[in-house]
């Protein structure tokens, strides 16, 4: 899952992944992401679409990866 952010001009998308443990991919997908405030919140809305997502996909254990280790600290702990 990844986010993206333009501060230029606010615009904004999310991308993600789903594969198998062998690395093939069970779907791949992206989404616009309209009134984004900045890159972490794109980075959240990537890593909860990817999830939503993978809930409808598989019943197995989902490894989430990101290269977001303050969005993904921010939904891991009841701060939020």
């Amino acid at each position: 899952m990844d986010g993206s952010y333009s501060p230029t001009d606010g615009a904004a998308s999310a991308g993600m992944i789903l594969r198998r443990n062998d690395g093939s991919v069970v779907f791949a997908a992206y989404r616009y992401i309209f009134n984004c405030n900045d890159a972490l919140e794109a980075e959240i809305h990537a890593i909860m679409q990817g999830m939503a997502l993978a809930i409808q996909h598989t019943v197995l254990p989902v490894v989430v990866q990101s290269d977001s280790v303050i969005g993904l600290s921010v939904l891991a702990n009841d701060g939020l």
